[in-house]
């Protein structure tokens, strides 16, 4: 057996792999208060100078989520307060993008949108992730802001670049890349005898 790790990709590296036609950011999101479905958990992001609001409300029955303050739109599930939900919000060069919560408790459970907004993402595209106060989100780094209680935000991927440890991701599920990896130590095969 061989063991690998994987390597941290710096915002540079993010800036080289803006020539493709999709680009995800995934975070961890939730909320830790009391009054549930009065501020919904959001995230922003900016890119080409349009912005987009992604949010949910965790513990209000069906979600609520949406995109850009549209109504809330049902989950088909309630997401648990006080656990970190995952964003993903895909966007693609096409016009064409997509906006999936996975549950914190169950990944398996997934709600997904897919919405339009021409001119958002292309090639030469920085995009940047706000909370709902303008701050910005950093990658890898533990985020709060409060509004009807404290939300909890927590920037894992953003385009090419990761920032995975074992605090944001205690389970192990992110994909790795094959070019990502490198060598520890190799493993010997060879039993040793046991006892005296």
């Amino acid at each position: 057996r061989v063991r690998f790790k994987a390597t941290d990709l710096s915002q540079e590296d993010d800036k080289q792999g803006l020539e493709m036609e999709e680009y995800i950011i995934e975070l961890e999101a939730g909320y830790y208060g009391n009054d549930h479905g009065n501020a919904p958990t959001s995230v922003l992001v900016c890119a080409n100078k349009v912005l987009r609001t992604f949010s949910f409300c965790p513990g209000c029955p069906g979600g609520k989520a949406g995109v850009n303050n549209e109504p809330g739109i049902e989950m088909g599930w309630t997401p648990r307060d006080r656990t970190m939900h995952t964003f993903r919000i895909t966007m693609r060069t096409t016009g064409w993008h997509t906006f999936q919560i996975f549950d914190g408790d169950l990944p398996e459970k997934c709600w997904s949108k897919d919405f339009k907004v021409l001119g958002w993402f292309d090639e030469k595209t920085f995009v940047t992730v706000l909370d709902p106060d303008d701050q910005d989100v950093h990658l890898g780094q533990d985020h709060e802001y409060h509004n009807s209680g404290l939300h909890k935000l927590r920037l894992r991927r953003k385009g090419n670049a990761t920032k995975v440890d074992d605090k944001n991701d205690p389970r192990g599920w992110i994909t790795m890349k094959k070019t990502e990896l490198v060598l520890v130590d190799e493993v010997s095969e060879t039993k040793h005898a046991r006892g005296p």
